[in-house]
């Protein structure tokens, strides 16, 4: 399952995803702040819906098991490398990722978890770059973890 392909993409509304994913979260007791950058774009990407909330699922699951007890997500957009992209920015207070696990991260499957899979981080970043998109993590050993994930913005001509 790690491997396979996204399936079916479709035009994905990323506002409306992740006020679902955080009412889930909410159910289930864990308070998740969002943020939305004053944007007039819907933050509509092209993806597989499935996929992507898995991948943010994953992470959002990374900073509860590192005992984070607040976590926000900030959406913006920005322009690198001359295209478009939605920037979601998952920002935790947990207790953050040691600089050896962080140069090893994405070499394998790592996991500082006992009886983790240290698959979810994997997932994530496979998820995200088979949207064309990339992934990256910034993160302090008691100081907590961001990971910063852009997708690029759905262009009608795309289609």
């Amino acid at each position: 399952e790690i491997l396979a392909p996204i399936g079916e993409t479709t035009e994905l509304n990323l506002r409306d995803l992740l006020e679902n994913i955080r009412r889930l979260y909410s159910y289930m007791k864990r308070e998740i702040k969002l943020e939305f950058e004053d944007y007039n774009g819907k933050y509509i990407v092209s993806g597989n819906s499935d996929a992507i909330e898995k991948a943010f699922k994953n992470i959002i699951n990374n900073s509860i098991e590192a005992g984070a007890t607040e976590i926000r997500i900030r959406v913006g957009n920005t322009v690198r490398f001359s295209k478009s992209y939605v920037v979601i920015e998952f920002v935790d207070n947990g207790k953050g990722i040691p600089s050896e696990v962080m140069k090893k991260l994405f070499k394998s499957i790592v996991t500082t978890k006992e009886g983790g899979s240290g698959t979810g981080l994997f997932i994530a970043k496979r998820v995200i770059e088979d949207h064309q998109g990339f992934l990256e993590i910034k993160s302090e050993v008691n100081n907590g973890t961001r990971v910063i994930v852009y997708l690029p913005i759905f262009e009608a001509n795309e289609a």
